[in-house]
C-alpha cells in the first residue's frame, strides 16, 4: 500500500511539472529588453507579456568582484539597475529568464550590456590633491549616480619619529563632485596625503598616494588705512557713541575699551569703540588695496567680548543707540561673507573666497559665542572672537578685493511681536584684518 502511495505521488509531481513547463512555454525575447549604461553598471529596461501565470524577469550576471548577482522585477516596474561595476566596461554577460509564482523558470536569453565609470572609480583616477592655507584641498568630480565611500589620510612624523597614518574624514561622494579643504595642526611645509575609496559594499576600489603637497603658510598685511574705502557702505559715524571706521584698526581686538566705558549698572553702556554700518548695509561693499599683486589668504573679521548682555538705553539721541544696539549685538555680526579680487582697474570682478554659517546656528555654534565675562582680567585672559573668509587656495594674484556682508546672524526680538532685532539691516564688525600668503 505505501508502495502505491508513493508511485501516486510521484506521477502527481511529474503531473504538475509538466503543467508548470507549458505554462513557462514563452522566454524573454530582444525586443522588449533594453540597456542603458550608468554610473557603476546599467538600467536594464523591461516589459512584460500579458502571461498572467509569469510572475518576475531575472537578471543574473557577475559583478567586479565575481560575485554572482540577481535581480527580479515585476509588473509593477520596467526596469533594473544592474551594479557592483568599478571602471567602464563592455560587453558583460546577462542570463535574463522569466519565473512563475512557483519559482520555475523559463529558458534564458543571454545578452550583454556595457557600464560607465562607478563614482568611486572616478573619484579614485580624477581626484586632484592641491595646497590650501595650513593644509591641502581634495578637489573631486562625481557622476549623478554616487555611490561609495572616501576615506582621506595624511601621513605624519610622531614623537617617536615614527610614521602614522592619520585618518581625517571619512564621506560619502557627492552628486557631482565637491572640494574638501583640510587644515594640518603640525606646522609643515609639505605633506603626504592618501586617498582611499570603496564601494557601496565596502569592497575597496583603489588608494592614491600624492606627496610633496605644498601647505600655504600666510602672514598678515599691514594695509594703510586709507587703502580702505566704506564709500558705497552706509557707515554710522557717530563720536559720541564712539562708532566709527577707524575703531576697524584701533588694535582693540577684544572690546576693552568699550568694556571699560561708562555704563548704567552693569549692562548699559553708552560708548561702544566699533564699527557700524546701516540702516540697510547688506549687500553693500567695502574694497581694500594691497598695494601690490599679493595671493590673498583670507580676510578676519572679529566681534567684541561678552556682548550677550545689552541693553538699549534712553534719553536723547541715546534712544536711537539703543534701537540700534538693542537687546542682541550678535543679529549685527556677519553670518555670510563673499569676497572678490582683481588685479587692476580694467578687470572684472571675480569670486574667490566665502564664508557661510547657517542664521539659525545655536548661540554655542556661531563663530563669536563665548563664555560670559565678568572682570577685565578673564577679558585679557580670553582668545579674541574672529571668522576668516578664506581665499581659494592658488597662485593667481590679485590687487583689490572687494568684501560683501550678505547675511547677519537672526536673533529675535524679545521687545516686539517677534520678528528680527536687526530689522533695518545694521552690519557690525570690530576689526579688520587680510592674510596673504608668505613670500
Amino acid at each position: 500500500m505505501r508502495n502505491i502511495l508513493y508511485a501516486l505521488l510521484l506521477l502527481l509531481g511529474l503531473w504538475a511539472c509538466s503543467d508548470n513547463d507549458e505554462n513557462l512555454g514563452i522566454m524573454p525575447t530582444k525586443e522588449g529588453i533594453s540597456f542603458e549604461p550608468v554610473a557603476g553598471g546599467a538600467v536594464m529596461r523591461y516589459t512584460l507579456p500579458e502571461e498572467q501565470e509569469l510572475y518576475a524577469i531575472k537578471a543574473s550576471y557577475t559583478n567586479a568582484q565575481g560575485e554572482r548577482v540577481t535581480k527580479k522585477g515585476s509588473y509593477s516596474g520596467d526596469s533594473l539597475l544592474l551594479d557592483g561595476f568599478n571602471e567602464a566596461k563592455s560587453g558583460i554577460p546577462v542570463r535574463i529568464s522569466y519565473q512563475d509564482r512557483f519559482r520555475n523558470e523559463s529558458e534564458a536569453l543571454e545578452l550583454t550590456f556595457d557600464t560607465e565609470d562607478s563614482a568611486p572609480y572616478t573619484f579614485i583616477t580624477k581626484a586632484e590633491v592641491k595646497p590650501s592655507w595650513y593644509g591641502f584641498q581634495v578637489m573631486y568630480d562625481a557622476p549623478e549616480v554616487v555611490t561609495g565611500m572616501g576615506h582621506v589620510f595624511y601621513l605624519r612624523t610622531n614623537e617617536l619619529n615614527e610614521v602614522d597614518t592619520v585618518l581625517l574624514r571619512s564621506f560619502t561622494i557627492a552628486r557631482g563632485g565637491d572640494t574638501l579643504v583640510f587644515d594640518i595642526p603640525e606646522n609643515v611645509k609639505k605633506n603626504t596625503v592618501v586617498l582611499q575609496v570603496d564601494d557601496f559594499k565596502g569592497h575597496s576600489v583603489g588608494k592614491r598616494i600624492f606627496e610633496d603637497v605644498e601647505s600655504y603658510e600666510a602672514v598678515k598685511l599691514d594695509v594703510p588705512k586709507e587703502n580702505w574705502d566704506f564709500s558705497e557702505m552706509p557707515v554710522l559715524e557717530k563720536d559720541e557713541w564712539k562708532f566709527g571706521v577707524e575703531y576697524l584698526f584701533d588694535g582693540d581686538f577684544k572690546g576693552e575699551r568699550r568694556f571699560n566705558s561708562e555704563r548704567d549698572g552693569a549692562y548699559y553702556y553708552h560708548k561702544y569703540y566699533t564699527f557700524m554700518a546701516g540702516p540697510n548695509a547688506l549687500d553693500k561693499p567695502f574694497y581694500v588695496d594691497l598695494g601690490a599683486k599679493k595671493i590673498p589668504a583670507f580676510v578676519r573679521i572679529y566681534g567684541m567680548q561678552n556682548f550677550s548682555n545689552v541693553r538699549p538705553i534712553t534719553g536723547g539721541e541715546a534712544t536711537t543707540l539703543g534701537s540700534i544696539m538693542m537687546m542682541y549685538y550678535g543679529s549685527k555680526l556677519p553670518c555670510n561673507v563673499t569676497v572678490y579680487g582683481r588685479s587692476n582697474d580694467s578687470e572684472a570682478w571675480k569670486k574667490i573666497g566665502t564664508y557661510s554659517a547657517n542664521e539659525n546656528l545655536t548661540e554655542k555654534e556661531r563663530w563669536y559665542y563665548n563664555e560670559q565675562i565678568k572682570t577685565e582680567k578673564e577679558l585679557q585672559a580670553a582668545d579674541s572672537l574672529f571668522m576668516d573668509v578664506k581665499i581659494d587656495a592658488s597662485e593667481k594674484t590679485y590687487r583689490y578685493l572687494k568684501v560683501v556682508v550678505n547675511k547677519v546672524f537672526y536673533f529675535e526680538s524679545q521687545l516686539s511681536a517677534g520678528g528680527s532685532s536687526n530689522k533695518s539691516e545694521y552690519v557690525s564688525m570690530h576689526e579688520l584684518e587680510v592674510y596673504v600668503k608668505k613670500d
